[in-house]
């Protein structure tokens, strides 16, 4: 047993969303595994801020941006690590992209979002 987070939704400021839909199992040593995972950024009414997805599904790692539909950008694809993501790493993502508004899939992202990125996987690695 692990831990299911189904639709449930994040309401910032100015109702802009973040949906989320994440799953894990418990592995050995009291750890658990995030299996799959959903993290969706919807702007309501920041007119700048454009909407993105991150999504791990039977071992599929994808973003979708907001440009086409339905258009996936493999991980190596995009200026962001999204390898080993979850909601605490997409909610330091989410609150730098509402106060910087620097779209994080797009050329010139990784100077604004690496370090703070890399900071958060230290903090949940225990460093």
């Amino acid at each position: 047993m692990g831990w299911a987070i189904m639709r449930q939704e994040i309401i910032f400021r100015d109702e802009d969303f973040l949906d989320v839909d994440e799953y894990a199992q418990r592995i050995d040593g009291g750890y658990a595994k995030i299996t799959t995972f959903s993290y969706h950024f919807h702007p309501v009414r920041s007119g700048s801020l454009r909407e993105w997805r991150i999504d791990f599904k039977d071992n599929d790692l994808h973003v979708n941006p907001d440009e086409g539909h339905n258009k996936h950008l493999e991980p190596d694809k995009v200026p962001l690590n999204v390898r080993n993501f979850n909601l605490y790493l997409t909610l330091i993502l989410t609150t730098l992209y509402m106060s910087k508004r620097v779209y994080p899939f797009e050329a010139g992202a990784e100077a604004v979002y690496r370090l703070p990125l890399e900071n958060g996987r230290r903090r949940l690695n225990g460093a």
